[in-house]
């Protein structure tokens, strides 16, 4: 008997870390690990002398702009231009806020000097085209025109355009260059130019953290997701491949570009700038094709990975810019039975929240449903564990008649519990009932962005997507653990679950084996939930909770008759 209790103890701690399992290896891309390395030795690079930083080229900017700045406002984007540079200094969405109550932002530059659509002389290692752009508003399009000339003579124009549509999260951008006078005197003869997009899209990231703080590059290769880290000794990396887009994405949004060229190579630089901490700037190196001038269109996308909101641009009948089929939802983790069942899951949480617009309650009584809906089982299996309590005395007769033989001993329980219908190992079941809908409950919080900032206490849980803590002992750590933080939540569902253990450890010392694994559970599933989001330990604690509840009122119902 006993080495079946172990297995089904055993088995149900596999169960267990399963749950983590499921998510690092297929919520998380499969490439994820690689990129996490990489962009670790880039936060640590963070604290050395700069390693990076932009040169201008020799043109001279024959532009005198009107004005320092030009701003652009529609439902979904508040964006400022620079007349230096003809670059956005600041972009963000109104739709979405920051844990500080402002909108998101998503460019940081830091003391860098360097912003998203800056235009480089070849690759992306060669110097910026900076200088004055003179910049309008046309609609819903912003244009900034510049002309610069060269120590000979040749001069250019380049000309930006963004074009924005109402209620769209895509904008759409045009570079024109155009030889005024002379050849165009631009390129290093690999490449023509390059469009660079960082050092550091948001929103800021100021610690890395995985699962919950984290930026990856990432491409589309072949209807597949990927994404890529860079060398560590190096921390810059360069594709030849054109893909059909390319970008970065954090745990909620995502800049994605989609080049509307029929050639071109793509670079991945981490290397540190000024007063960025984590850089994470790609670009877009165009090779020379023979043309006297340059006008090319692209496609970015600076927004939520929202499926719906993704999915849009797979066809033309659902986005402003009648695109189709870019496959932008592979950014929210589409595909695959846990995806699948995750969405009916939200779908369940979403519709209590229309009655409760507390997501942390609307767990607790998501987590209440289930236990309902398993009600009788649970009742079964727990009336069963009392009664094995409540044999007690009998085993210990046995062991007593049986002190010196195992083998008898072990027959003689078995018989004594089948004459009384009990089944040591039936109250595991609600434990496994419950695990897939935690586990579900769990990927959500860590992958849905209507779970973002979703504040449960506030000042206490004031987001259950991430772990709560009341102390942080930083740079301190817990030993053995490496835990810089102490959290309450599932300091109180570890009590809980060890008060429950009493009433379903086994009766008499012949029954070690149950006992243990009574106490191993809930110090297992401590170690799992600690560092987990506080969404994901309140489902845990709501249900052990309520077990103790129905068991205890089992136990008083003996207890009354006897």
């Amino acid at each position: 008997m006993n080495k079946k209790i172990w297995i089904t103890g055993g088995l149900c701690i596999i169960a267990i870390f399963l749950t983590v399992f499921i998510y690092n290896n297929f919520i998380m891309d499969k490439d994820a690990a690689a990129a996490e390395k990489a962009v670790s030795e880039a936060a640590e690079q963070a604290l050395l002398p700069d390693d990076y930083s932009p040169q201008t080229t020799g043109f001279t900017s024959l532009t005198e702009a009107d004005k320092d700045f030009v701003s652009y406002v529609n439902e979904i984007f508040s964006v400022d231009f620079s007349s230096e540079g003809g670059v956005p200094v600041s972009l963000k969405l109104n739709n979405y806020e920051d844990a500080d109550g402002g909108n998101v932002e998503l460019i940081f530059s830091g003391d860098s000097g360097i912003y998203p659509f800056s235009i480089y002389n070849g690759g992306s290692e060669a110097a910026v085209i900076g200088g004055k752009f003179k910049g309008r508003l046309k609609g819903d399009d912003v244009i900034f025109s510049g002309i610069f000339a060269d120590a000979d003579g040749s001069s250019f124009e380049i000309t930006k355009t963004w074009s924005f549509k109402p209620g769209s999260y895509m904008i759409e951008f045009k570079l024109d260059i155009v030889p005024l006078s002379g050849s165009l005197p631009i390129g290093d003869g690999e490449s023509l130019y390059s469009i660079g997009f960082g050092p550091q899209l948001g929103p800021e990231v100021e610690k890395l953290d995985r699962g919950y703080v984290y930026r990856y590059f990432c491409l589309l290769d072949n209807g597949e997701k990927r994404n890529l880290g860079t060398p560590e000794e190096e921390l810059y990396l360069e594709l030849d491949t054109p893909y059909k887009w390319m970008g970065m994405e954090s745990r909620y949004f995502t800049s994605v570009t989609v080049p509307q060229l029929e050639n071109y190579s793509s670079a991945w630089d981490e290397r540190n700038a000024a007063g960025i901490f984590k850089r994470n700037a790609y670009f877009i190196q165009r090779p020379p094709d023979g043309s006297a001038s340059v006008s090319d269109q692209y496609y970015m996308y600076f927004g939520p990975k929202d499926a719906p909101i993704l999915d849009s641009f797979d066809s033309a009948e659902t986005n402003a810019f009648g695109l189709s089929g870019l496959e932008l939802g592979l950014l929210a983790g589409e595909g695959g039975i846990v995806s699948a069942l995750s969405k009916i899951v939200k779908t369940v949480l979403n519709l209590l929240h229309r009655v409760i617009p507390n997501y942390g309650l609307v767990i607790i009584l998501f987590a209440l449903i289930i236990q309902a809906a398993i009600y009788p089982v649970s009742r079964r299996t727990y009336d069963n564990a009392i009664r094995m309590q409540l044999l007690g005395p009998q085993i210990g007769a046995l062991k007593k008649t049986h002190k010196y033989n195992d083998q008898k001993m072990s027959e003689a329980t078995i018989k004594l519990f089948q004459e009384n219908d009990v089944k040591p190992r039936s109250s595991l079941v609600p434990f496994i009932i419950h695990l897939p809908f935690f586990i579900l409950t769990y990927v959500l919080l860590l992958t849905d962005i209507d779970f973002r900032l979703a504040a449960f206490i506030p000042g206490w849980i004031n987001d259950i997507a991430l772990p709560e803590f009341i102390i942080d002992i930083a740079p301190a750590q817990i030993p053995v653990t490496a835990w810089d933080k102490i959290r309450l939540l599932p300091i109180i569902a570890f009590v809980v679950s060890l008060i429950q253990s009493r009433y379903i450890q086994a009766p008499a010392d012949s029954m070690k084996s149950m006992k243990i694994m009574s106490y191993l559970l809930p110090v297992v599933m401590f170690l799992v939930i600690y560092n987990m989001p506080s969404g994901a330990v309140l489902y845990w604690l709501t249900m052990t909770a309520t077990n103790l509840l129905l068991q205890w009122r089992i136990k008083m119902r003996y207890v009354s008759e006897k």
